[in-house]
């Protein structure tokens, strides 16, 4: 790709590749990674950070919307293609979801239904009140953990053990 300089950033994920530029636009090639028009010029100016899961892209931009684009698998393939509006800080991708953090530390999860339904349980907990998330990696299997301001742990998603030695002393939020 010859429009492929001044990169700041640069990701893949399993059929495709997206770049960030300097100058805060987001070049994507590849796979499932074509963009709409209306995504072509979301993804155009003030991206501030990109993030890729098995088959999409996230983007958050400078003024806290969030970007998806390309494929989350739901039995076929359904392409997204939205802009979220808000004031979102991180986003921690799984491989059919993107659990989108927001400024007052609540969490969403945009994606496959059943990337939600494995968040059941601790997720009504973690929407408020949330100071820190962490996540295991990358995945279907990934696990969060999230500091609450209370300074409890809670844990939701993946290989959660809420038997687990290191769970038991945390507490269970």
């Amino acid at each position: 790709k010859k429009d492929l300089v001044d990169v700041d950033q640069l990701i893949h994920n399993s059929t495709s590749f997206a770049a960030l530029k300097k100058d805060g636009s987001v070049i994507s090639w590849g796979g499932f990674a074509t963009q709409s028009e209306d995504t072509k010029n979301r993804l155009s100016k003030n991206v501030d950070k990109i993030f890729a899961s098995h088959d999409a892209y996230a983007a958050i931009k400078k003024d806290g919307s969030v970007i998806l684009w390309g494929v989350i698998r739901v039995g076929y393939d359904k392409r997204i293609d939205a802009e979220i509006k808000g004031k979102y800080t991180n986003i921690f991708p799984q491989a059919q979801s993107f659990v989108l953090q927001k400024e007052d530390g609540s969490i969403e999860i945009h994606g496959n239904s059943n990337a939600k339904r494995s968040f059941k349980g601790a997720f009504v907990d973690v929407l408020t009140a949330t100071e820190h998330l962490s996540s295991s990696g990358k995945g279907h299997t990934s696990t969060f953990a999230a500091l609450k301001a209370d300074g409890s742990v809670i844990t939701f998603g993946g290989w959660t053990d809420v038997s687990h030695p290191v769970l038991n002393l945390l507490g269970n939020g």
